[in-house]
């Protein structure tokens, strides 16, 4: 099975060639200042866990934004999982399948996080392309 323990190889950023990718991201935005417009403090250990950006996510971030997209897919399988190891990314996963990653952004005193979704082009099923749908009038 090429999915050893659920890792479809282009979570941790790496991607095999010949297959193509789908992203979809969903921002989720949290404040990051106090109301003296000092940052605060979320998490007081914050645990090296890097982004595409090099921010550090912490297990709050993590704990923060799992219980997040669990409440709105309706999904407890769902699961944030900080990398194995120094390097890798947090990963997005619903049971044993990890499906994508995470990734903070802090620009301007904003926090955001990003979900991005990989689909591997072997996963999809054969379908047959339907009409373009018609424009409804309203």
């Amino acid at each position: 099975n090429r999915r050893a323990h659920g890792r479809s190889g282009a979570a941790d950023g790496r991607r095999s060639g010949g297959h193509s990718g789908l992203s979809v991201s969903r921002r989720i935005a949290t404040e990051s200042s106090g109301q003296d417009g000092s940052a605060r403090a979320k998490d007081a250990n914050p645990v090296e866990m890097p982004d595409g950006d090099g921010q550090t996510m912490t297990p709050l971030d993590i704990a923060r934004v799992q219980a997040y997209l669990r409440k709105l897919f309706s999904n407890n399988l769902i699961r944030i999982v900080p990398p194995a190891r120094k390097g890798l990314s947090v990963e997005f996963a619903v049971g044993d399948e990890v499906l994508g990653t995470v990734y903070k952004d802090v620009e301007d005193g904003e926090v955001s996080y990003s979900v991005t979704l990989t689909i591997l082009d072997e996963d999809l099923p054969d379908v047959q392309a339907g009409p373009e749908p018609t424009a409804r009038r309203r």
